[in-house]
């Protein structure tokens, strides 16, 4: 009896020193993480204090790599750290964490408004997408469009040709608007040139691109020969945002594609909505693997050829 009293007595010693060690393991073993900065002041200070641990940094945070003693000492002074295991997860995580505060802000600021409307802004309220000043938001697009109709009534037009997912289903949203840039009643047989840019919300250059080539054209109408023969000779349609919903909540920092529609893959999830280039009725579902049957599928299709509000405008 004795015996076996000693033989348990043995296995449970090394049982617990296994044990022991694993959480020893686990304290120095050294991951990836990504620390949330709130101020310039902490993240200079961190950045001092974990230089041998540092593998980049970005505006609002920092990747370290630590161990887990680390990690507690950091929470513990109330920093947000998210464990990461690749560099797309790194981007997602942190943009979605800051994201969400930002949309909780918006949300509690615009509930029970058509808040996302488009409204006339002044040049001085223009800032551009929070980390990505180049680029303008919604409604700076819009504004920038509405001035250069203003600005030359005989050849621009500012027109509205449908609705956002949003604003069909009394949810805030945007007018789809189009720029018509040699718009001639006298001649209303001209030949069109259509543009359409941010169908994909997290795509800002598409944007900044086509609102550029506008201002282009008509700062030049009557300086280039060029571009007086085209605006003389023909019409262009731009639709600088196709996307309008989507492209909000990628400015507020979520990583998003698709149209916010709430009809697919769950009202509040992350990954609703349809792939608008996917929603065309042109040969819709004809190309294999060329998009998604999938409702949470960034590629999803949509459930038939042009479902969605803003596929129905264009």
């Amino acid at each position: 009896m004795m015996y076996y009293t000693k033989v348990i007595i043995l296995i449970l010693c090394a049982l617990f020193t296994n044990v022991k060690s694993a959480y020893a393991y686990q304290d120095t073993l050294l991951k990836d993480y990504q620390v949330i900065i709130k101020k310039e002041q902490n993240k200079n200070k961190l950045l001092h204090q974990y230089h041998d641990a540092l593998l980049g940094q970005t505006p609002t945070s920092i990747r370290l790599k630590l161990p887990l003693a680390d990690v507690q000492k950091l929470k513990e002074l109330e920093y947000i750290v998210l464990e990461i295991q690749d560099e797309h997860q790194a981007t997602n995580k942190v943009a979605k964490f800051l994201a969400k505060q930002k949309l909780a802000k918006i949300t509690s600021k615009n509930q029970g408004t058509q808040a996302n409307s488009f409204q006339r802004t002044t040049t001085e309220n223009l800032s551009g997408i929070e980390g990505f000043s180049c680029y303008s938001t919604v409604e700076e697009t819009y504004d920038a469009a509405a001035t250069l109709a203003e600005n030359n009534p005989d050849f621009i037009q500012w027109k509205t040709i449908g609705q956002s997912w949003e604003k069909t289903n009394d949810q805030g949203g945007y007018d789809l608007k189009v720029l018509v840039l040699g718009a001639d009643e006298k001649q209303p047989d001209k030949p069109k040139l259509f543009i359409h840019s941010a169908m994909h919300a997290r795509e800002y250059t598409t944007a900044a691109l086509t609102l550029d080539f506008a201002k282009y054209l008509a700062n030049n109408q009557t300086l280039n020969a060029d571009v007086n023969w085209i605006l003389n000779e023909q019409e262009i349609h731009i639709l600088f945002m196709m996307n309008p919903d989507g492209r909000k909540l990628a400015e507020a920092g979520l990583y998003w594609r698709k149209n916010t529609s709430q009809f697919y893959c769950g009202i509040d999830s992350e990954d609703r909505g349809v792939d608008l280039n996917r929603n065309f009725t042109n040969r819709w579902n004809t190309t294999d693997r060329g998009s998604s049957g999938e409702q949470c599928a960034s590629s999803y299709r949509g459930p038939e050829p042009a479902s969605e509000p803003e596929t129905q405008a264009v």
